[in-house]
């Protein structure tokens, strides 16, 4: 499911002027391993993340949708392509924060607890170096089931690939902080097949962002 790490970058980076065709055939792909039903259900989660008008500064929604879409394959691949909770999840983990959709109506299309759980996931922005409310929003996470955090294990990994691109230094020192002391234990407990990888992309990505 993953690549190299230089090569895994090198695809999101070039995935920030075209669509991820690789990330929508693995999605395509990814279907046909589950039941009918289920997977009627999936393709309508991704229908409504596709057609979302996302807020996303520099970048169009259409190409922004490329990263629900992986975290929503590394889901489903992580899961053993089993409960279609992870991957739904995966798809709509960002709705509440880079769109103004309607909430009700997100919480009818797909329940009360895909909707408590992105709700969970969603960073208020203007709070997100504050440790008190880093804190919290890490013990609500640890609180919530198995899918709600590794769908945040796995959205941290996609970003890691282009955190080197952010200009500011301080702000990339935060970010590698808040994954070394909240995520690196979610992986190890969640996700512990992931563990080696993902240090590698942790360290690999320190060096080339604050050398």
């Amino acid at each position: 499911m993953l690549s190299s790490i230089q090569e895994e970058r090198e695809r999101r980076i070039k995935g920030l002027k075209k669509v991820d065709s690789i990330a929508l055939n693995t999605w395509d792909n990814l279907l046909l391993k589950y039941e009918n039903d289920k997977s009627i259900k999936l393709e309508k989660a991704f229908s409504f993340g596709k057609n979302i008008d996302y807020n996303h500064p520099g970048i169009s929604s259409e190409i922004y949708f490329s990263h629900p879409v992986r975290v929503a394959n590394y889901a489903s691949f992580f899961s053993n392509y089993k409960e279609i909770d992870y991957p739904i999840l995966g798809l709509l983990h960002n709705v509440l924060e880079l769109s103004h959709i309607n909430k009700h109506n997100l919480k009818e299309l797909f329940g009360i607890k895909i909707f408590k759980e992105i709700e969970v996931l969603t960073v208020e922005r203007k709070l997100q170096w504050n440790q008190d409310y880093k804190e919290k929003y890490y013990d609500v996470i640890m609180s919530q089931s198995h899918a709600c955090r590794l769908i945040k294990i796995l959205d941290k990994l996609d970003n890691l690939f282009l955190l080197h691109l952010n200009p500011n230094k301080d702000v990339i020192k935060k970010y590698l902080l808040e994954i070394d002391k909240y995520i690196m234990p979610m992986v190890k407990k969640d996700l512990p097949v992931l563990l080696t990888y993902f240090e590698e992309l942790f360290v690999n990505t320190k060096k080339i962002s604050l050398s």
